[in-house]
């Protein structure tokens, strides 16, 4: 097998993708990072064993799929040595037969903690059950024709996958271990399953998964043209692992996917190869870079395109099939927030694309340093190619011009050089609330609220005011008549929005199960309750849109009607607020065809009560 075909083995349809009934495979047992969680897990039995297994004990691994379920049960089975004190299901969705009932064996599989249980020898039960399938287990336990005495197992699940917020002490142990809950990225400099994956990928790593077929790389006669070799390189060198950290963290806050264990090796698979489509039609996967070759200068444009920060914000071709994280990471392409310096240099290349050759010269130069810093390590090969070809040709169509001038800035993007481009490229709102979220997951329930919630609790009284309410006098006051913007004079009543705004501490948090830090967990929002009491406070999630959409009213900019459509939860909650406030002895008016305010107050003279009606200045 080539590099090349490894790779692609990596896809969310390939052969390492899935953890089958027969076990894990050679390739998954390489591609395998070794992951705190299986610790965690692992010692938390030993502990249960070690005690001399007094009472039943459950660990429930959950999650989406992808998240690795099937293979660290796979991996602690391996691990705990004696299983005759374990049961396992390794996948609760579905039977081992087709003629099994599901819900019965599973009724089975969770008798000792039934409600109507009467003791006996107190086992491990281990199982991988997502959300879904554990709800709907529960609703087919209790109908029919089952009506399993499961009420306290139910509530402790639901509790731990904060689906209900009922508490229950059930006489047995219990671990149920969300892994959604598991971020795959490093942050505060915390190594995380990305970072172990790359290593994975290291053609020099003799535990990679690429090592033994890299040796085939040795003297080909193609190298200055496989730029799949080329990608899998450039993802050793520091900076493009950063960026590329960034740039998930921003697809993971925009709420567009979720990142999984095996939906990272597929992205890997898409930002080295390209996708599988490419090389079809040939007896190997490497045939078709030789072909490449044999097209000297005129395949230029085609090896380009496949370069990896070209194919990390667009298909090389309209057969490629993207993958979810690809699909996520198309508005983030550099090409859409040019600054100066990076428009200079683009329309430099479009206009020349020889312009571009120095600068592809020192990308190849620090690809070929990669992870290892040997300032005196050679250039890679491909991009060097890339770098002379393009000195050397001219009449450039127009497509390999706009070619060129994309990749100066998906370069800078990825690379951090020049640092007069990747600056401009850099997004501030995505650092300052990153940094935000690191101090709102210190937030427990036996610890001091930190300074920067109370900062973002100050950011959002003054975004709410400044979208949804009016300041007269030094006080805030909320229109009454929202719901029916027809008349000509609108009326405001008045919000102490230091009462009605309120960050909430993350419920994971909260809630604090032992093993949060074990799968490296990072709060993607903040919790914020819109108006007073448990009944009347509506919860919103603060999340990153809404960050910067604050920020960007705090600078001036006047939110419209269609950049609240995608905050429904917001705009609702603080339209309700006009009508929540007790002091209603007084109103304030606003004439909307010429913006002038007016002061209704209720006065009482002589026992007799009136309405003032002033008007305010300005």
């Amino acid at each position: 097998m080539d590099l090349i075909q490894r790779l692609i083995d990596l896809r969310q349809s390939g052969t390492g993708a899935v953890v089958s009934e027969a076990g894990i495979t050679e390739m998954q047992s390489r591609m395998h990072v070794p992951d705190a969680i299986e610790d965690w897990v692992y010692d938390r039995i030993s502990q249960w064993r070690d005690r001399g297994r007094l009472r039943p004990l459950l660990v429930m691994l959950s999650g989406n799929a992808g998240d690795g379920k099937s293979d660290l049960i796979e991996r602690l089975v391996g691990r705990l040595g004696d299983t005759s004190d374990i049961a396992v299901v390794r996948d609760a969705t579905h039977a081992e037969k087709p003629t099994d009932d599901q819900t019965a064996l599973l009724i089975d599989f969770f008798a000792q903690f039934a409600d109507d249980f009467e003791g006996g020898d107190p086992h491990l039960s281990l199982i991988a059950m997502n959300t879904g399938m554990a709800l709907s287990f529960f609703k087919s336990a209790l109908g029919g024709g089952y009506d399993a005495p499961l009420g306290t197992l139910e509530a402790v699940v639901k509790r731990e996958l904060g689906l209900s917020p009922s508490d229950a002490s059930p006489p047995w142990e219990y671990e149920v271990v969300n892994l959604d809950r598991r971020s795959v990225l490093s942050h505060n400099a915390q190594p995380a399953l990305f970072t172990g994956m790359l290593d994975k990928l290291d053609p020099a790593n003799p535990d990679g998964i690429l090592f033994d077929e890299a040796k085939q790389c040795e003297g080909c006669c193609a190298r200055e043209w496989c730029f799949v070799h080329t990608n899998v390189q450039a993802l050793q060198v520091p900076a493009v692992r950063e960026s590329l950290t960034d740039l998930l963290w921003l697809a993971t806050l925009s709420g567009e996917v979720h990142l999984s264990p095996r939906n990272i090796w597929d992205f890997i698979y898409h930002i080295t190869t390209g996708g599988a489509e490419f090389f079809e039609g040939t007896p190997s996967p490497c045939d078709r870079i030789i072909e490449l070759s044999h097209l000297g200068p005129a395949a230029v444009a085609d090896v380009h395109r496949r370069v990896v920060y070209n194919l990390l914000f667009e298909a090389p071709d309209t057969a490629s099939m993207r993958g979810p994280v690809l699909e996520a990471l198309a508005n983030a392409d550099p090409t859409r927030r040019v600054g100066r310096n990076g428009h200079a240099a683009e329309s430099a290349a479009y206009n020349d694309p020889a312009e571009d050759a120095d600068a592809l010269a020192k990308a190849a130069r620090v690809v070929g340093i990669g992870a290892s810093g040997d300032e005196s390590s050679a250039p890679d090969p491909c991009l060097n190619n890339l770098a002379v070809l393009l000195q050397e040709a001219s009449g450039f169509e127009s497509e390999m011009q706009a070619l060129v001038a994309q990749g100066v800035l998906r370069r800078a993007a990825l690379l951090g050089a020049p640092s007069s481009i990747s600056s401009e490229l850099a997004d501030s709102d995505l650092a300052e609330f990153s940094g935000l979220l690191d101090d709102y997951r210190t937030w427990g329930p036996a610890t001091e609220v930190p300074d920067a919630v109370y900062a973002y609790k100050d950011l959002l009284e003054e975004a709410i005011r400044k979208i949804f309410g009016a300041r007269v006098g030094g006080n805030t006051y909320f229109r009454q008549d929202s719901f029916s913007p027809s008349t000509r004079f609108a009326a405001f009543s008045h919000v102490d929005l230091g009462e009605e705004v309120t960050p909430a501490p993350d419920e994971d948090v909260t809630r604090g199960p032992g093993w949060l830090d074990a799968v490296n967990y990072r709060p993607r929002y903040i919790s914020v309750m819109i108006g007073k009491g448990e009944e009347q406070a509506w919860p919103i999630r603060g999340d990153f849109a809404l960050y910067r959409l604050f920020n960007r009213v705090k600078a001036g900019y006047a939110a419209s009607s269609v950049d609240l459509e995608a905050f429904f939860g917001l705009r609702f909650a603080c339209e309700r607020l006009g009508g929540s406030s007790p002091d209603t002895s007084e109103l304030v008016i606003r004439d909307l065809t010429d913006g002038h305010l007016y002061r209704l107050r209720e006065k009482t003279a002589l026992g007799k009560k009136t309405l003032e009606l002033t008007a305010e200045p300005g």
